[in-house]
């Protein structure tokens, strides 16, 4: 993994997802297109929105976390992300 990919990488439940492929980590709602790792983040997500629907997912910035929810993935490697918050 890049310093780069690693500054934009995304976890569910302290398990690492995927990382932004954009030039910015998101902070408004929208669609963002995404890489995924192969691994336990990834498939408990999307487990999780199969069967409970959206769900709460962090990145770090100099340490804090920046949470948001994700409301779907998409084909294609895109999620519909809403709610974002610095942790308190």
């Amino acid at each position: 993994m890049t310093p780069q990919q690693q500054a934009k990488t995304f976890f569910f439940e302290c398990n690492a997802v995927g990382y932004f492929s954009g030039e910015e980590l998101p902070t408004i709602p929208g669609r963002y297109h995404y890489t995924p790792y192969r691994g336990a983040g990834h498939y408990k997500l999307g487990v999780a929105l199969d069967a409970h629907g959206p769900q709460r997912c962090y990145y770090l910035v100099a340490g804090q976390r920046y949470h948001f929810t994700v409301r779907s993935l998409r084909s294609g490697g895109f999620l519909d992300l809403v709610d974002f918050s610095p942790s308190i």
